[in-house]
Protein backbone atom coordinates (compact mmCIF):
# COMPACT_ATOMS: atom_id res chain seq x y z
CA UNK A 1 0.00 0.00 0.00
CA UNK A 2 2.78 2.44 0.95
CA UNK A 3 4.67 1.53 -2.25
CA UNK A 4 1.60 2.34 -4.38
CA UNK A 5 1.17 5.71 -2.66
CA UNK A 6 4.82 6.55 -3.31
CA UNK A 7 4.55 5.33 -6.91
CA UNK A 8 1.48 7.47 -7.69
CA UNK A 9 2.96 10.41 -5.79
CA UNK A 10 6.12 10.22 -7.91
CA UNK A 11 3.99 10.08 -11.07
CA UNK A 12 2.04 13.17 -9.99
CA UNK A 13 5.32 15.00 -9.30
CA UNK A 14 6.59 14.00 -12.75
CA UNK A 15 3.46 15.30 -14.47
CA UNK A 16 3.72 18.58 -12.55
CA UNK A 17 7.36 19.00 -13.67
CA UNK A 18 6.46 18.19 -17.28
CA UNK A 19 3.54 20.65 -17.27
CA UNK A 20 5.78 23.43 -15.96
CA UNK A 21 8.41 22.64 -18.59
CA UNK A 22 5.83 22.70 -21.39
CA UNK A 23 4.52 26.06 -20.17
CA UNK A 24 8.07 27.47 -20.13
CA UNK A 25 8.74 26.07 -23.61
CA UNK A 26 5.57 27.66 -25.00
CA UNK A 27 6.49 31.00 -23.44
CA UNK A 28 9.98 30.80 -24.95
CA UNK A 29 8.57 29.98 -28.38
CA UNK A 30 6.35 33.06 -28.19
CA UNK A 31 9.28 35.20 -27.08
CA UNK A 32 11.31 34.09 -30.11
CA UNK A 33 9.14 36.52 -32.09
CA UNK A 34 8.84 39.11 -29.32
CA UNK A 35 9.86 42.76 -29.45
CA UNK A 36 13.50 43.46 -28.68
CA UNK A 37 14.74 46.53 -26.86
CA UNK A 38 17.38 47.71 -24.39
CA UNK A 39 17.05 47.47 -20.61
CA UNK A 40 19.04 48.93 -17.74
CA UNK A 41 20.13 46.96 -14.65
CA UNK A 42 18.79 48.84 -11.62
CA UNK A 43 20.29 46.66 -8.89
CA UNK A 44 21.83 43.29 -8.09
CA UNK A 45 19.86 41.33 -5.48
CA UNK A 46 21.68 38.84 -3.25
CA UNK A 47 19.80 36.13 -1.37
CA UNK A 48 20.68 33.08 0.72
CA UNK A 49 22.92 32.81 3.75
CA UNK A 50 25.35 30.01 2.86
CA UNK A 51 24.53 29.14 -0.76
CA UNK A 52 24.22 32.61 -2.19
CA UNK A 53 22.17 33.29 -5.31
CA UNK A 54 21.96 36.47 -7.34
CA UNK A 55 19.40 38.17 -9.55
CA UNK A 56 19.31 41.41 -11.49
CA UNK A 57 16.45 43.91 -11.44
CA UNK A 58 15.98 45.37 -14.94
CA UNK A 59 13.98 48.32 -16.24
CA UNK A 60 13.00 48.83 -19.88
CA UNK A 61 10.59 50.82 -22.02
CA UNK A 62 8.11 49.36 -24.50
CA UNK A 63 7.42 50.86 -27.91
CA UNK A 64 4.61 52.99 -26.43
CA UNK A 65 6.99 54.57 -23.91
CA UNK A 66 5.71 52.74 -20.81
CA UNK A 67 8.27 51.62 -18.22
CA UNK A 68 8.35 48.00 -17.00
CA UNK A 69 10.59 46.08 -14.65
CA UNK A 70 11.45 42.43 -14.20
CA UNK A 71 13.98 40.26 -12.37
CA UNK A 72 16.10 37.45 -13.77
CA UNK A 73 18.63 35.11 -12.21
CA UNK A 74 22.37 35.43 -12.79
CA UNK A 75 25.14 32.99 -11.91
CA UNK A 76 27.45 35.44 -10.12
CA UNK A 77 27.33 39.04 -8.99
CA UNK A 78 30.17 39.80 -11.44
CA UNK A 79 28.11 38.64 -14.45
CA UNK A 80 26.45 42.04 -14.71
CA UNK A 81 26.44 45.25 -12.71
CA UNK A 82 24.23 48.15 -11.76
CA UNK A 83 23.78 50.51 -14.69
CA UNK A 84 24.68 47.93 -17.34
CA UNK A 85 22.65 47.93 -20.55
CA UNK A 86 21.34 44.53 -21.64
CA UNK A 87 19.20 43.20 -24.47
CA UNK A 88 15.59 42.46 -23.52
CA UNK A 89 12.76 40.77 -25.39
CA UNK A 90 9.09 41.01 -24.41
CA UNK A 91 5.58 40.22 -25.63
CA UNK A 92 3.62 43.35 -26.62
CA UNK A 93 0.44 41.96 -25.00
CA UNK A 94 2.10 41.22 -21.65
CA UNK A 95 5.46 43.00 -21.38
CA UNK A 96 5.85 43.05 -17.60
CA UNK A 97 5.44 39.30 -17.07
CA UNK A 98 6.91 38.01 -20.31
CA UNK A 99 10.12 40.06 -20.40
CA UNK A 100 13.34 38.06 -20.54
CA UNK A 101 16.98 38.68 -21.26
CA UNK A 102 17.43 38.12 -25.00
CA UNK A 103 20.01 35.31 -24.79
CA UNK A 104 18.02 33.51 -22.05
CA UNK A 105 15.38 32.22 -24.48
CA UNK A 106 16.05 28.55 -25.08
CA UNK A 107 14.26 25.19 -25.26
CA UNK A 108 17.21 23.31 -23.79
CA UNK A 109 16.10 23.88 -20.19
CA UNK A 110 12.46 22.80 -20.76
CA UNK A 111 13.59 19.68 -22.66
CA UNK A 112 15.88 18.67 -19.79
CA UNK A 113 13.03 19.29 -17.33
CA UNK A 114 10.65 17.13 -19.40
CA UNK A 115 13.15 14.25 -19.42
CA UNK A 116 13.69 14.69 -15.67
CA UNK A 117 9.91 14.67 -15.08
CA UNK A 118 9.53 11.55 -17.22
CA UNK A 119 11.89 9.69 -14.85
CA UNK A 120 9.29 10.08 -12.08
CA UNK A 121 6.79 8.23 -14.29
CA UNK A 122 9.02 5.17 -14.68
CA UNK A 123 7.97 3.31 -11.49
CA UNK A 124 4.29 3.60 -12.42
CA UNK A 125 4.95 2.65 -16.05
CA UNK A 126 7.02 -0.41 -15.08
CA UNK A 127 5.45 -1.91 -11.96
CA UNK A 128 1.81 -1.31 -12.87
CA UNK A 129 2.17 -3.76 -15.79
CA UNK A 130 3.87 -6.62 -13.95
CA UNK A 131 1.79 -9.72 -13.19
CA UNK A 132 3.21 -11.31 -9.99
CA UNK A 133 1.89 -14.73 -11.04
CA UNK A 134 3.70 -14.72 -14.41
CA UNK A 135 6.94 -16.50 -15.20
CA UNK A 136 10.24 -14.57 -14.75
CA UNK A 137 10.69 -14.23 -18.52
CA UNK A 138 7.20 -12.79 -18.94
CA UNK A 139 7.71 -10.44 -15.99
CA UNK A 140 10.95 -9.13 -17.52
CA UNK A 141 9.19 -8.51 -20.83
CA UNK A 142 6.35 -6.75 -19.02
CA UNK A 143 8.84 -4.54 -17.16
CA UNK A 144 10.90 -3.58 -20.23
CA UNK A 145 7.97 -2.88 -22.56
CA UNK A 146 7.22 0.56 -21.02
CA UNK A 147 10.93 1.45 -21.27
CA UNK A 148 10.78 0.83 -25.01
CA UNK A 149 7.74 3.11 -25.30
CA UNK A 150 9.50 5.78 -23.25
CA UNK A 151 12.50 5.56 -25.58
CA UNK A 152 10.22 6.01 -28.59
CA UNK A 153 8.45 8.90 -26.88
CA UNK A 154 11.73 10.67 -26.09
CA UNK A 155 13.28 10.22 -29.53
CA UNK A 156 10.09 10.70 -31.53
CA UNK A 157 8.78 13.47 -29.26
CA UNK A 158 12.04 15.42 -29.46
CA UNK A 159 12.03 14.98 -33.22
CA UNK A 160 8.43 16.08 -33.56
CA UNK A 161 9.08 19.08 -31.32
CA UNK A 162 12.08 20.19 -33.40
CA UNK A 163 10.11 19.63 -36.61
CA UNK A 164 7.19 21.75 -35.39
CA UNK A 165 9.53 24.43 -34.04
CA UNK A 166 11.35 24.63 -37.37
CA UNK A 167 8.07 24.67 -39.31
CA UNK A 168 6.47 27.39 -37.17
CA UNK A 169 9.64 29.49 -37.35
CA UNK A 170 9.71 29.09 -41.13
CA UNK A 171 6.07 30.16 -41.41
CA UNK A 172 6.65 33.22 -39.19
CA UNK A 173 9.66 34.24 -41.27
CA UNK A 174 7.78 33.72 -44.50
CA UNK A 175 4.99 35.97 -43.18
CA UNK A 176 7.55 38.61 -42.16
CA UNK A 177 9.19 38.37 -45.58
CA UNK A 178 5.81 38.77 -47.31
CA UNK A 179 4.38 41.64 -45.23
CA UNK A 180 7.50 43.33 -43.85
CA UNK A 181 9.32 46.44 -45.03
CA UNK A 182 12.63 46.06 -46.89
CA UNK A 183 15.69 48.08 -45.95
CA UNK A 184 19.46 47.95 -46.04
CA UNK A 185 21.28 47.13 -42.81
CA UNK A 186 24.88 47.46 -41.70
CA UNK A 187 26.77 45.16 -39.35
CA UNK A 188 27.99 47.60 -36.70
CA UNK A 189 29.68 45.22 -34.26
CA UNK A 190 30.04 41.64 -33.05
CA UNK A 191 29.05 40.47 -29.57
CA UNK A 192 29.71 37.26 -27.68
CA UNK A 193 26.92 35.37 -25.95
CA UNK A 194 27.46 33.70 -22.54
CA UNK A 195 27.97 30.44 -24.49
CA UNK A 196 30.88 31.97 -26.41
CA UNK A 197 29.10 32.28 -29.78
CA UNK A 198 29.50 35.42 -31.88
CA UNK A 199 26.39 37.26 -33.01
CA UNK A 200 26.12 40.33 -35.17
CA UNK A 201 24.44 43.63 -34.26
CA UNK A 202 22.84 45.14 -37.36
CA UNK A 203 21.62 48.72 -37.75
CA UNK A 204 19.06 49.90 -40.27
CA UNK A 205 16.98 53.02 -40.85
CA UNK A 206 13.18 52.71 -40.84
CA UNK A 207 10.71 54.49 -43.07
CA UNK A 208 10.38 57.33 -40.56
CA UNK A 209 14.14 57.88 -40.45
CA UNK A 210 14.60 56.25 -37.03
CA UNK A 211 17.60 53.98 -36.62
CA UNK A 212 17.03 50.50 -35.17
CA UNK A 213 19.34 47.74 -33.96
CA UNK A 214 18.74 43.99 -33.92
CA UNK A 215 20.72 40.79 -33.53
CA UNK A 216 21.36 38.31 -36.32
CA UNK A 217 19.78 34.89 -35.78
CA UNK A 218 22.97 33.05 -36.77
CA UNK A 219 26.66 33.78 -36.34
CA UNK A 220 28.26 35.90 -39.08
CA UNK A 221 30.64 34.07 -41.39
CA UNK A 222 34.39 34.71 -41.33
CA UNK A 223 34.01 37.02 -44.34
CA UNK A 224 31.48 39.23 -42.54
CA UNK A 225 32.77 42.00 -40.31
CA UNK A 226 31.75 45.49 -39.16
CA UNK A 227 30.59 47.49 -42.15
CA UNK A 228 29.11 44.53 -44.03
CA UNK A 229 25.85 45.45 -45.78
CA UNK A 230 22.80 43.20 -45.49
CA UNK A 231 19.32 43.11 -47.03
CA UNK A 232 16.91 43.50 -44.12
CA UNK A 233 13.18 43.01 -43.60
CA UNK A 234 11.32 44.36 -40.56
CA UNK A 235 7.81 44.60 -39.16
CA UNK A 236 6.21 47.99 -39.73
CA UNK A 237 4.30 47.69 -36.42
CA UNK A 238 7.38 46.59 -34.44
CA UNK A 239 10.58 47.59 -36.27
CA UNK A 240 12.73 45.82 -33.67
CA UNK A 241 11.31 42.57 -35.10
CA UNK A 242 13.77 42.48 -37.99
CA UNK A 243 15.97 39.95 -39.75
CA UNK A 244 18.70 39.67 -42.35
CA UNK A 245 17.17 38.03 -45.42
CA UNK A 246 20.23 36.20 -46.78
CA UNK A 247 19.78 32.42 -46.87
CA UNK A 248 22.38 31.79 -44.14
CA UNK A 249 20.87 34.21 -41.66
CA UNK A 250 17.19 33.82 -42.55
CA UNK A 251 16.55 30.18 -43.50
CA UNK A 252 19.45 28.02 -42.30
CA UNK A 253 18.24 27.82 -38.67
CA UNK A 254 14.64 26.73 -39.41
CA UNK A 255 15.87 24.39 -42.17
CA UNK A 256 18.32 22.58 -39.86
CA UNK A 257 15.68 22.31 -37.13
CA UNK A 258 13.08 20.92 -39.53
CA UNK A 259 15.47 18.36 -41.06
CA UNK A 260 16.76 17.23 -37.65
CA UNK A 261 13.20 16.96 -36.39
CA UNK A 262 12.18 14.86 -39.39
CA UNK A 263 15.21 12.59 -38.85
CA UNK A 264 14.53 11.93 -35.15
CA UNK A 265 10.80 11.48 -35.79
CA UNK A 266 11.67 8.87 -38.41
CA UNK A 267 14.07 7.17 -35.98
CA UNK A 268 11.30 7.00 -33.38
CA UNK A 269 8.99 5.42 -35.95
CA UNK A 270 11.64 2.83 -36.91
CA UNK A 271 12.16 1.91 -33.25
CA UNK A 272 8.41 1.38 -32.93
CA UNK A 273 8.25 -0.80 -36.04
CA UNK A 274 11.27 -3.02 -35.41
CA UNK A 275 11.53 -3.07 -31.62
CA UNK A 276 8.11 -2.61 -30.09
CA UNK A 277 5.70 -3.86 -32.74
CA UNK A 278 7.74 -7.00 -33.51
CA UNK A 279 8.02 -7.90 -29.83
CA UNK A 280 4.32 -7.33 -29.08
Amino acid sequence: MIFRILMYGAAAMGLWIIWGALSEAWSNLELKNGVRTKGTVLEIIESGARAKSYSARVEFKTDDGKVHRFTYGISTAAQTGKGDTIDVVYLPDNPAVAARVDYDISLVGPIIEIIFGALFLLPLAIFSRIDPSATPAVMINQATQPLKWIGVAIVGGAGLGMFLWGTVTSINRALLLNSGVRAEGTLVRLESTPKGNAIGIVEFTGEDGTKHLFKTTSSPTDAEGPGTKYPVVYSRAHPSNAAVTTFWHFWIGPLVLTLMGAFFSWMGWLVYLFVIKDSA
